[in-house]
């Protein structure tokens, strides 16, 4: 869907390229980061207070990238992360 007139977009497309290729990314870096901790809550909003970091994880990597790999390569990834969360570490898991 492209709901921007061409001006518009030429416009914006102007003022982005005028920031710091830093300042491009620190802002694209903030967006993301934004986007993460909106899915992460409407995660946590779905299944209750008490799922777990390892899940959080799992749902969001299918929403940003679920259709990237194939079902076979995603099992093998959770299975990959669910050991690595079996084993002993410094107690957290970045999610």
């Amino acid at each position: 869907m492209k709901d921007t007139s061409l001006a518009m977009q030429t416009r914006y497309d102007a003022l982005l390229m005028a920031l710091s290729p830093a300042a491009r990314l620190a802002r694209s870096s903030s967006m993301f980061d934004m986007a993460k901790r909106l899915v992460v809550a409407s995660i946590r909003a779905e299944l209750g207070p008490g799922v777990s970091a390892l899940e959080i994880r799992k749902r969001l990597f299918l929403r940003f990238y679920g259709q990237d790999l194939t079902p076979a390569q995603r099992g093998k990834l959770f299975r990959r992360w669910e050991d690595d969360s079996a084993r002993p570490a410094n107690g957290t898991l970045e999610i």
